[in-house]
């Protein structure tokens, strides 16, 4: 009698693992998050650059936000959606919606956006994934507009820094 119940608890406990493990093999697949402090951010076969467009005030400055996919990424990474939170309250609100990761994605909002939400979390899906309703492959949040972001008088200066930037880091791997 105790063999059959310790084949029938082995069953179980295999049904269990099976239905946790689900088909990707994954336990518990939860979505990787990185933390990006600074201005300029590279992990995963992202880099992420931000920069900002100074105008007279709050409202008229323009934050700069670059998303280059490296080489890493090609292959894993097929799409990408911004949202902004609010910090204390959980509150969040889509800033890009769901669109397709080319090797250059420029996001750019007011400054102003940052006052009610200034948090905002970039999240990465895969191919398998791909509509945006599964879980991202990684996020990467930032708590407000990094210290470390350049401000610029010019919309040149700032094309021309995020091109510069983004190509001193592709020649530094």
């Amino acid at each position: 009698m105790k063999t059959k119940h310790i084949r029938w608890h082995a069953l179980l406990s295999m049904l269990f693992a099976i239905a946790l493990f689900g088909a990707s093999g994954r336990l518990f697949a939860q979505t990787t998050e990185l933390h990006g402090a600074d201005a300029v951010f590279k992990d995963h076969g992202i880099s992420i650059l931000w920069a900002i467009l100074k105008g007279k005030d709050e409202s008229s400055s323009v934050v700069y936000m670059r998303i280059i996919r490296g080489d890493t990424a090609k292959s894993e990474l097929s799409s990408f959606s911004v949202v902004a939170r609010d910090v204390f309250s959980g509150d969040e609100s889509p800033v890009v919606a769901h669109r397709s990761l080319a090797n250059s994605n420029t996001v750019t909002e007011s400054r102003a956006a940052f006052s009610d939400k200034a948090e905002r979390r970039f999240l990465f899906y895969g191919a398998e994934t791909g509509s945006g309703n599964g879980k991202p492959l990684f996020d990467v949040y930032y708590y407000a507009i990094p210290d470390t972001a350049p401000e610029f008088l010019s919309k040149d200066a700032v094309e021309q820094y995020l091109a510069d930037t983004a190509m001193r880091m592709d020649s530094a791997h």
